[in-house]
């Protein structure tokens, strides 16, 4: 499913990220995530740290489906593989999975790139690689004047989790 840009802007209301550690016994990724976007989460992003390939991509697959349902964009963290596989809108990368590759040219200049920056410098460099080189600058730094590509950039605190605390020790 392909968003306008506007369509995409709009979305920002209420972005949910998937995390598994959150489920109850009993309870499917699929049907919180149904519930989350009954509840009104406009944009959804499934990150998994610890599922094999195969698992990962039968989860983004099913999501996709229920985002297309509720007309949501639907992003697939970390793997630009599984993001292409799927049909996903786009895929959210950090710093890491950046590293030597064009992911904009991968992707293509109509999915929805995100990427996670720590400081100023590298939000000024995601918003380079996000969005492909426009006509004119706006008068704002962080916005382009372009067609086509979508780009998602946010600065936050980082909030640990179980996956993220893994990761760095």
């Amino acid at each position: 499913m392909k968003f306008t840009k506007d369509e995409i802007r709009s979305s920002m209301l209420l972005y949910a990220v998937t995390d598994r550690m959150w489920l109850k016994e009993g309870e499917s990724l699929v049907d919180v995530a149904e519930k989350v976007l009954q509840n009104g989460a406009t944009f959804l992003q499934i990150r998994e740290k610890d599922l094999d390939e195969e698992s990962f991509e039968e989860e983004s697959e099913k999501l996709k489906a229920l985002c297309n349902a509720y007309h949501v964009p639907f992003v697939v963290n970390d793997s630009v593989e599984i993001a292409l596989q799927c049909g996903a809108d786009g895929v959210h990368v950090g710093q890491s999975d950046i590293k030597g590759r064009d992911i904009r040219a991968i992707i293509g200049p109509d999915k929805i790139l995100g990427i996670s920056a720590g400081t100023v410098e590298q939000a000024v460099a995601a918003e380079q690689r996000c969005s492909p080189p426009a006509p004119r600058r706006t008068q704002s730094p962080w916005r382009r004047s372009c067609c086509g590509a979508s780009a998602i950039l946010f600065l936050s605190p980082w909030w640990p989790s179980a996956a993220s605390t893994r990761a760095i020790s």
